[in-house]
């Protein structure tokens, strides 16, 4: 893909993601307050980034917890990155319940072994991915 498709793939993405966010609020604003108000917009998103060919790849449902709050770290760093594959890992949980401000040095040593070891995963699998993705892009099949 040149330069030109590329840009205007972004360009498109951008506009539809604008358009698809911004349009939904004044339906958004008659129920004020309401956690399913979220869902429209990432309705419209899920169908505009299946437009636009990019697809999700999920690991760790099984660590999915219902009914209760989560962090969600992304990491990408730049607007290449969301046109394409993304890889989603959902992490076992760290648990914090009963912890002090004394806990805090170990609760942070988990959990950035936790992600770094989850990071270097994830990160050689898509490597491995690509590498196998461009050698059959350039040999045809």
């Amino acid at each position: 893909m040149g330069f030109i498709a590329w840009s205007l793939a972004i360009v498109a993405f951008l506009t539809l993601l604008w358009t698809l966010t911004t349009l939904p609020i004044p339906i958004m604003l008659l129920r004020p307050r309401d956690p399913k108000n979220a869902l429209i917009p990432a309705a419209a998103l899920r169908a505009c980034s299946t437009f636009l060919g990019l697809t999700l790849s999920v690991e760790g449902v099984e660590n999915i917890v219902q009914n209760t709050g989560c962090v969600v770290l992304i990491n990408h760093q730049s607007m290449l990155d969301l046109i394409g594959t993304l890889k989603i890992k959902i992490l076992p949980i760290i648990p914090t319940e009963g912890c002090t401000k004394d806990d805090i040095p170990k609760l942070m040593e988990d959990t950035y072994r936790v992600l770094s070891e989850n990071l270097d995963a994830l990160s050689d699998s898509g490597v491995k991915e690509n590498r196998y993705s461009n050698r059959t892009e350039k040999n045809g099949h």
